[in-house]
């Protein structure tokens, strides 16, 4: 009876044993999930309906910042919700398969996920995502979405029932697209006929998206183009094209008077003359005795961080200067117009992030001038400097310049270490006159950090200038 006692002991603890090893990767599992949805947050947009989540997540081999739409129609969310899943699953797949290859060569792979909104009217969107990554491979993945919806409606449109679809329309949009790719330079050498007939024959127009003044079709990478074309979008242009979209579309969207409105429209790349503009900015002569630096925010605007940020800043009568992101500006105006009429100094970040050194002269020129054309719509000016995302140029990129190209010289690893005193302590490492230090204002503990970095440069001596003004200095 003491034998089979003893026994019945041992078979408990192995069956405890057994739950604990089935369990206990479900309880971290469930940890590592909130910690996950604690880096998420939700704001609201300029867009009436849309609020946008944004999750920033760094790794030691990944880096990953995700932009996507919140509705208030449970039914909207979900469709954008599985495909923002999917796109996250596949790159961590990549991350995982190699890892090992990461941890060789010290390098952290980069996705960016990130949208663009293009209202028309009556509560009708088009929703344009771009996901790019880069794991290991020399050639990153380069993908796009498009969802059409009607928010009042709680409804997607889709492609489909846009275009009056037969034979002589698919011909039309066929040779349009065609005369776009012969007509552009960063096209007409890289498409391929028969990629382009066998889209046109089996497509369901789920690439096609409407702007108040063209018919867009985004491709992903490699679809009707080599690679080193990357993402091509072609656009029609609506007043030639308005014969093959359904005549229920036309008059319920007010295309055909929309057409009309913006048929003359041009964008306006007016440019600042950056030397007239940064001694109005200057004022007196910048010298290394008035001890000053420049701090510097990437990856903006944040509807609450930047705005924390610009509180401080005030507090201190200290001038910083923030590199914004398109995508960003075009979620938050009335930020940047806070920002700008503060007197700090608004840099070009590109529209979404991407490497320039890695994509199209195309993309290029679209990465860099769309951001200008949107601050010229904000703030009546474009940028006055430029970044280049993760700081990667060369000559070529910078010939799309006409502005100063900016990078640091104390570099705080603030998306690293998330530690207010460990950024606190980069600065103190790196600090004399004329220091350009790169933060990033996503990040709640950057802000945390700029409430102990302003003290210490007012009790060093140093007031922090726009950025334009260090560069004059250090001429």
């Amino acid at each position: 009876m003491q034998f089979i006692h003893k026994v019945y002991m041992v078979l408990a603890l192995l069956v405890l044993i057994l739950i604990g090893l089935v369990f206990t990767p479900v309880v971290m599992n469930q940890e590592k999930s909130r910690q996950l949805k604690a880096t998420e947050e939700v704001t609201q947009s300029a867009y009436p309906g849309i609020d946008i989540v944004t999750e920033v997540v760094e790794e030691q081999d990944y880096y990953k910042a995700i932009h996507y739409p919140v509705f208030k129609q449970e039914r909207l969310n979900i469709e954008i919700n599985n495909y923002v899943a999917e796109e996250t699953a596949v790159f961590l797949d990549e991350v995982n398969d190699q890892r090992d290859v990461l941890k060789e060569r010290d390098w952290q792979a980069v996705f960016h996920l990130t949208f663009d909104i293009h209202a028309l009217n009556d509560g009708v969107y088009a929703l344009v995502f771009s996901s790019d990554s880069l794991v290991a491979g020399a050639n990153g993945r380069q993908m796009a979405k498009v969802f059409m919806l009607d928010v009042e409606e709680g409804d997607y449109i889709l492609g489909e029932a846009l275009v009056k679809d037969s034979q002589d329309t698919r011909k039309a949009i066929y040779e349009g697209v065609l005369a776009e790719l012969e007509a552009s330079p960063a096209y007409k050498d890289l498409y391929f006929h028969d990629m382009l007939e066998e889209w046109i024959e089996t497509t369901n127009f789920s690439n096609l998206y409407l702007k108040e003044d063209a018919l867009v079709f985004t491709f992903d990478k490699y679809e009707i183009t080599a690679g080193a074309a990357g993402s091509p979008d072609i656009e029609l242009p609506l007043e030639s094209f308005l014969h093959v979209l359904n005549p229920s579309w036309v008059s319920r969207l007010q295309l055909e008077t929309e057409a009309m409105e913006t048929e003359n429209a041009e964008p306006d790349d007016t440019v600042i003359n950056q030397d007239d503009d940064a001694s109005e900015k200057a004022g007196d002569a910048v010298t290394a005795e008035r001890h000053v630096v420049a701090l510097t925010f990437d990856d903006g605007p944040h509807p609450e961080n930047t705005s924390k940020a610009l509180q401080l800043l005030e507090k201190y009568q200290m001038k910083a200067t923030f590199f914004m992101l398109g995508s960003r500006i075009d979620f938050y105006p009335d930020l940047v117009k806070e920002v700008f009429n503060q007197g700090h100094e608004i840099g070009n970040h590109t529209w979404n992030h991407k490497q320039l050194t890695k994509i199209t002269d195309k993309a290029i020129q679209e990465e860099i001038h769309s951001v200008d054309q949107k601050l010229q719509d904000v703030i009546g000016q474009p940028a006055t400097v430029f970044r280049p995302p993760y700081g990667a140029t060369n000559a070529h990129v910078e010939s799309f310049l006409n502005v100063p190209s900016v990078l640091w010289t104390i570099d705080t690893l603030d998306w690293k270490t998330k530690s207010p005193e460990s950024i606190l302590a980069e600065v103190k490492t790196g600090l004399k006159p004329g220091a350009i230090v790169l933060m990033h204002d996503i990040h709640e503990t950057t802000v945390e950090a700029l409430e102990l970095i302003l003290p210490y440069l007012k009790e060093q001596g140093y007031t922090s200038v726009q950025v334009s003004e260090v560069l004059e200095m250090n001429k």
